[in-house]
């Protein structure tokens, strides 16, 4: 992996303008285009899944050609998706479910800001609810941990450290996240908190995994999906990993460190 802050801060860059572009066109298509604005009328919740799918799907795609991994197999190993969740990931996820209840205590007593964009997609009927629940609790964890903490958080926490990775991570989440922070400051502080954990999540476990885990309980709690948190929590701990010490990311380097190590080792004049 040599990934590095201008992979970075290019990538986040290119997601920011895909993001804008699909914003664009949608207005575009919408004021130009009678049979297309009819459309979006009469399929208003189909059409909003749609379009948050397909920006999802183009997020993975820009982070793929960011990468400039050989293959699919590559960017999964690089990304940290291809080690199992851990024992450790599992119960770190519960907290994320505590943090949850928080939300919603902060938010009862009027002191937050609640999720407005639930309740039309629940008073919509059961097929727009079903999806909203599935793309929130299943398929956002997934396409945001793979950008942010699979790919940028690395990128930056090779070339400025942990800290400083972590802080301008949380730079670019605060930013797509934004229409939800903007004026609602105890709702920042969540966001900010769920993103540091995240960070600190795949720096000491090294499963990306965990981090979608983490993700996934938090935004079922806040939804106030109960069965669904319990339900995924218990089939997940069948298929943990229980990591060694030695397996520990924190005893061992990226596969980079590891490769530049052995090399330094066999390179003539250093058997010192």
């Amino acid at each position: 992996m040599h990934w590095n802050a201008r992979h970075g801060f290019g990538c986040a860059l290119a997601l920011a303008l895909v993001s804008l572009g699909i914003n664009q066109g949608l207005c575009i298509g919408y004021e130009s285009i009678p049979s297309f604005a009819d459309w979006v009328k009469a399929n208003s919740f189909f059409a909003e899944s749609a379009f948050r799918v397909l920006q999802g799907c183009l997020w993975l795609l820009v982070v793929y050609i960011f990468s400039r991994t050989r293959s699919i197999r590559s960017f999964v190993g690089e990304t940290g998706f291809d080690r199992r969740p851990t024992f450790s990931g599992w119960l770190l996820s519960w907290a994320a479910t505590g943090l949850g209840l928080l939300d919603l205590y902060v938010v009862l007593q009027g002191w937050s800001r609640a999720n407005e964009s639930a309740p039309p997609h629940y008073y919509g009927g059961s097929g727009p609810w079903a999806f909203f629940v599935v793309y929130t609790v299943i398929l956002t964890p997934f396409f945001e941990e793979v950008v942010m903490r699979g790919f940028l958080f690395q990128a930056f926490r090779r070339s400025y450290g942990v800290v400083v990775g972590t802080g301008l991570v949380l730079c670019v989440q605060t930013y797509f996240h934004w229409g939800l922070v903007v004026h609602d400051f105890i709702g920042f502080l969540f966001l900010t908190a769920g993103g540091i954990a995240l960070c600190a999540i795949r720096e000491y476990t090294g499963s990306t995994w965990n981090c979608v885990l983490f993700h996934a309980a938090y935004n079922a709690t806040v939804l106030r999906q109960w069965p669904v948190c319990v339900v995924g929590m218990l089939a997940v701990l069948s298929c943990v990993r229980y990591a060694r010490p030695k397996d520990s990311p924190v005893t061992h380097g990226t596969s980079d460190d590891a490769d530049s190590l052995v090399g330094k080792r066999s390179a003539p004049g250093n058997d010192t």
